[in-house]
């Protein structure tokens, strides 16, 4: 199947739909990337989908900052996921 990309010019992100081999995420997915990094991935699968949103250390003290805007259950996510290469 052919690469779908599609260019978001207000953030200049880049979005492509991948066949993922990874274990807990095998199938398709859209990522949207900008300057290489990965921002957010869509993972969707029959009646639902999860998203991965990637919270950098740059966007990380503004999130924080809008975190009680958010239910609790998405600041309970959000407080529940451990950092890697300072990300969240």
């Amino acid at each position: 199947m052919k690469e779908s990309i599609v260019r978001y010019d207000k953030y200049k992100a880049v979005c492509k739909n991948e066949y993922s081999k990874d274990v807990w995420a095998r199938g398709w997915n859209v990522k949207f990337r900008k300057s290489g990094k990965s921002l957010c991935v869509i993972y969707p699968k029959k009646n639902y989908f999860t998203v991965l949103v990637v919270v950098g250390n740059k966007e990380k003290e503004h999130v924080e900052n809008l975190l009680t805007q958010f239910s609790e259950y998405i600041q309970k996510i959000y407080h529940n996921t451990r950092e890697g290469n300072g990300q969240k």
